[in-house]
């Protein structure tokens, strides 16, 4: 949908943990997966520094689990199961 947040899921993807501000697609992520730290704007420059120190160390080839609804693997099954009931084909 409109104003998903791919940046969050591109880094993720290479293992790069996210603090990100509490937006509707930032919470969905984080309630999937691990590595997404979502902050209010409400909360002060100390809580976001504070935050920001937390996850500094943080790296791992990848914080997208197989599995992850967000996995490209687990998107491409989907659309191709989604192109395959619907009849038609690529060149269609």
């Amino acid at each position: 949908w409109g104003g998903f947040p791919g940046a969050v899921l591109e880094a993720l993807a290479s293992g790069l943990p996210v603090l990100a501000s509490d937006l509707p697609g930032v919470l969905e992520i984080a309630e999937r997966t691990r590595g997404v730290t979502p902050l209010s704007l409400d909360r002060s420059d100390q809580e976001w520094a504070a935050a920001a120190e937390d996850i500094l160390e943080t790296r791992i080839e990848t914080l997208l689990e197989p599995g992850n609804p967000f996995d490209v693997a687990v998107s491409a099954e989907k659309m191709t199961a989604i192109w395959e009931g619907s009849g038609k084909t690529w060149r269609d």
